[in-house]
């Protein structure tokens, strides 16, 4: 059985962390489209499937929080993890993180997300069978 194509919608209003992110999944073998804008990531949403999206809370057009739920009226089985670096606002507003499946403070642990990214692959995987 080959190898299954799982991708992964990138979301952050800042250009050089969502380049490096972007860099660094790619080369763990993900397949990745990244974007600055939340709304243009929700129209890529409407003619492609992700497996994962990936977004900073904070970001000029909405906030993280606020695109994943759109992205999951689109695609309900969208793996959701949202990152920030104002971690400590928003644990008090946890009721609005129903959508999230994963939450990160930043600055990213990059082995901490490819172990989430590598066993949702594989439940996905299973589910699939």
């Amino acid at each position: 059985m080959g190898k299954v194509n799982y991708k992964i919608l990138l979301v952050d209003n800042d250009e050089m962390s969502l380049k490096s992110l972007d860099s660094f999944l790619i080369s763990e073998g993900y397949s990745v489209s990244s974007f600055l804008s939340p709304n243009d990531a929700l129209n890529s949403v409407r003619k492609q499937k992700y497996q994962f999206v990936l977004t900073d809370y904070s970001m000029l057009e909405m906030s993280g929080v606020q695109l994943i739920q759109k992205l999951k009226e689109i695609d309900p089985n969208i793996c959701a993890i949202l990152y920030t670096g104002y971690a400590s606002q928003l644990i008090e507003q946890q009721e609005h993180f129903k959508n999230v499946n994963y939450f990160f403070k930043k600055p990213l642990r990059i082995r901490q997300l490819i172990s989430i990214l590598n066993n949702s692959k594989n439940k996905q995987t299973k589910e699939k069978k």
